[in-house]
């Protein structure tokens, strides 16, 4: 079972810089999200996820991960990146959220996958002022 610690982002601040650069190389200006979990599986880090609120059910996804290291194992990221999303979900279900909504670049075909395989569905695609395509994704959670 993973451990989930939830945090505002004036809780970790000064740490949140540091989390999202291992993950997801240098941070962008202006990306201030609303929370952030930290995922344990026992006492090992294993990932985070970033999040603002859409609405007041809704949870929209800012960023999401593992480092690097335990992406590249891939025994480790088709069994635990499938468990480390399915507890979030239930985590934030836990918590009252009825809707999530995150954006995955159309090249990230891993996280598409595990996307589709732990119950979301694709609600359209937008490209953005830097000429990225991003595939947008709904998860219900009621």
């Amino acid at each position: 079972m993973l451990r989930i610690e939830k945090y505002t982002y004036e809780q970790i601040n000064d740490r949140y810089p540091m989390i999202h650069n291992q993950v997801f190389g240098t941070m962008p200006p202006g990306h201030f999200p609303g929370m952030v979990y930290l995922v344990f599986e026992g006492e090992k880090y294993i990932g985070f996820m970033s999040v603002y609120y859409h609405n007041f059910f809704t949870l929209y996804i800012q960023r999401a991960g593992m480092p690097p290291d335990l992406r590249e194992q891939r025994r480790f990221s088709r069994g635990h990146a499938r468990a480390f999303f399915s507890e979030v979900m239930e985590y934030l279900k836990k918590e009252g959220h009825k809707l999530l909504i995150a954006h995955v670049e159309n090249t990230n075909i891993p996280a598409l996958l595990l996307a589709l395989h732990t119950g979301w569905i694709i609600s359209g695609v937008h490209t953005d002022t830097a000429g990225k395509t991003y595939v947008r994704i709904l998860k219900d959670l009621r």
